[in-house]
């Protein structure tokens, strides 16, 4: 760094070597994409659960010649269920390895 800069400058040129070294790291690209996969799958499995346990059936319907039908039904809401569970369970994790990463800790050669 220029130590003649002014200090703006200096300011403006630390930030710029910070950006530079964030952009660099190919791992801090990575952690997000954990921790974004990490927090959307159980939303979404938390979400499908939701919707087929309340949905509890599905019926599909084929029509023959206008007057006849044939009614197939699928029950869905053990689906439902599993997927529920999996979505909380899944959350909780996610909350849980967020809160363990963030609590600051001691550094481990200090003692």
């Amino acid at each position: 760094m220029d130590s003649d800069a002014p200090e703006h400058e200096q300011h403006r040129l630390d930030l710029d070597a910070a950006s530079a070294e964030q952009i660099d790291d190919p791992w801090s690209a990575r952690r997000r994409l954990a921790w974004g996969l990490a927090w959307s799958i159980p939303v979404v499995a938390l979400v499908v659960g939701i919707v087929l346990t309340s949905s509890g059936t599905l019926e599909f319907t084929r029509t023959y010649d206008g007057y006849t039908y044939e009614a197939e039904y699928h029950t869905v809401w053990p689906a439902g269920l599993a997927l529920l569970a999996t979505g909380v369970l899944g959350l909780t994790a996610a909350a849980i390895a967020t809160a363990l990463m963030l609590t600051p800790r001691p550094a481990l050669d200090s003692r």
